[in-house]
């Protein structure tokens, strides 16, 4: 980077290529290289600041993203899984992405109390997936899908800046096109998946070969009025408010092809028991046809009005209380009912947040603690809903739940010289269903899924004159439930993950040695039974490193 026209054009380029090998080997192929990652980043920015109009900056951007990461999951049915992860599927599990986002953000003084400033973005991204839905050499289910997805956004804000009073009013567009969202599967079902009795799996075969294609187009328009103030009424004592009317507007349509692969016998061929037979049949073909649908673009509107008030009370200069209440929203929207080939709706979510906040410095501002308390109140929350008898495939979203969140963030930072930084933090988050109702069960009173009630974190930096550093950290987290329908016991343990990096830093050149989970801590983020294995998704183990770089 540097001055075109100093002063007046300057520019600055990018690029970054990462490339990460795979911890896992695949028994069928011999790859050892799976849950690989590599990725390329190109970005570039203009930055025009004329003599010709004081006041006036622009800065143009572009940036391009393209990664690839492999499989992710691995057995955890296996002795000594942690330091051997492996799996047997027969066809790659891969996500591929490509983004490419631009970016003008102009921004211009009007006055001394008065600047104007508008953001326009476009982007475009591209994803596609393609896994192995079993991990197993056999062709029990796999598949692929992908999205195309092309958005511009526009934001417009009108600052004041007073000494007493700042505030900003602004708009919001944005739209988004996704006409090209799609996904492709074949996957095997028993009998009993199809809520079919069992006892005739001696006349069918041990699993029933489907094959699906889905297109789902949306299109998203967002409209957004927002403002927002701060008046200091007296001395250190300040009052904020805002809003925000947020108007969404969806169109989505459908298009389910499902085809039966696996023949089903002949009634024909087995005397008394055909009736039986060609009933089962006829259940069979009705659910396949059930699932073949086309539906016309369905439009949803939805909107809300979204205010905030707060207030904020400073003790003295390094010191301060303040009190917020605040209202959230996630919008509504349209889904397709995978078993079903059906278009439904749903409702958006709100939420009411109350934070209380402490903000202090204290020894000659070597010594920072901060504090927030806060509670959730959430109503009308989206979750998955199985009509009974429940069927795998078969779900909606419906507006069924209402939870709230409670608990409390502190974090503390301390500096006594250039050469010493200390920090730690500690949070408590206690979530629960109050409503949460999906026939037959009742999981109201449970928890939410993978979410520890307590965190800390912990660490430190020396830095020397010289160039020489070292940062020493960990993290921890509590146990969590991994589901909501099984919270007889805390399945995600607790774990404390430890990190650390030496070296060298000087104007041009640094050398490094890192250190990522240090104590090689056993974890993992989530656990399943996949038809008859049980897969995991196990957290990073212990890598070391060295690391050199030069900045020119």
């Amino acid at each position: 980077g540097g001055p075109i026209v100093p002063g007046q054009i300057a520019f600055r380029l990018a690029a970054e290529h990462s490339e990460q090998d795979g911890v896992i080997r695949n028994l069928t192929t011999g790859d050892d290289d799976y849950g690989f990652k590599k990725g390329d980043n190109i970005r570039g920015k203009l930055l025009f600041t004329p003599e010709a109009l004081p006041g006036l900056r622009v800065v143009v951007s572009w940036m391009h993203d393209k990664h690839r990461n492999g499989a992710t999951y691995a057995f955890s049915d296996v002795s000594d899984a942690w330091s051997h992860r492996t799996l047997e599927g027969n066809r790659d599990t891969m996500d591929r992405a490509e983004s490419d986002i631009a970016t003008i953000d102009a921004s211009y003084d009007i006055t001394e109390a008065l600047a104007l400033s508008s953001v326009t973005t476009w982007s475009r991204i591209r994803t596609t997936t393609e896994y192995d839905g079993d991990n197993l050499a056999e062709d029990n289910a796999y598949g692929g899908l992908g999205q195309d997805q092309k958005t511009v956004t526009q934001e417009i804000r009108l600052n004041l800046t007073t000494d007493r009073l700042t505030a900003l009013l602004g708009g919001y567009y944005s739209r988004l096109d996704n006409k090209k969202d799609r996904s492709s599967s074949v996957f095997s079902l028993g009998l009993d998946d199809l809520g079919l009795p069992v006892d005739l799996n001696a006349f069918y075969p041990g699993r029933l070969y489907i094959d699906t294609f889905q297109a789902y187009p949306q299109v998203v328009r967002n409209l957004a009025v927002f403002g927002d103030a701060t008046w200091e009424v007296v001395p250190r004592l300040k009052l904020r408010a805002g809003f925000r009317w947020d108007e969404e507007k969806q169109t989505r349509a459908n298009n389910n092809n499902v085809t039966l692969l696996t023949p089903l016998p002949d009634p024909a061929l087995y005397g008394p028991f055909g009736p039986t037979i060609a009933y089962v049949n006829a259940q069979i073909l009705g659910l396949v046809s059930a699932a073949n649908a086309s539906s016309p673009p369905v439009k949803t509107n939805f909107h809300a009005f979204l205010p905030k008030g707060g207030v904020t009370y400073e003790l003295n200069d390094d010191v301060s209380f303040s009190a917020t209440v605040q209202r959230g929203y996630r919008s509504g929207g349209s889904g397709v009912n995978p078993g079903r080939g059906e278009l439904y709706t749903y409702k958006p979510e709100f939420t009411w947040n109350y934070e209380l906040a402490f903000r202090s410095l204290w020894l000659n501002r070597k010594l920072s603690f901060n504090a927030n308390a806060f509670y959730i109140d959430w109503s009308d929350q989206q979750v998955i809903f199985y009509p009974p008898p429940r069927e795998t495939y078969n779900y909606y979203t419906r507006n069924a739940g209402t939870s709230r969140v409670y608990g409390f963030e502190a974090e503390v930072r301390y500096q006594p010289d250039r050469s010493l930084t200390f920090y730690g933090s500690v949070g408590h988050s206690n979530t629960k269903f109050t409503d949460f109702v999906i026939a037959p069960m009742d999981y109201g009173g449970n928890e939410f899924p993978n979410a520890p009630r307590w965190t800390a974190a912990l660490g430190g930096t020396w830095q020397a004159e010289q160039g020489w550093f070292v940062n020493l950290n960990a993290n921890w987290r509590s146990a969590a439930y991994q589901d909501i329908d099984d919270q007889d016991r805390r399945q995600l343990k607790a774990h404390m993950i430890a990190n650390a990096k030496v070296g060298w830093r000087g104007e041009a050149f640094g050398a490094y040695v890192t250190a990522t989970n240090i104590f090689d801590k056993h974890y993992f983020n989530y656990k399943y039974m996949n038809g008859s294995r049980e897969q995991a998704l196990y957290g990073e183990p212990r890598v070391l490193g060295v690391m050199l770089e030069a900045r020119f």
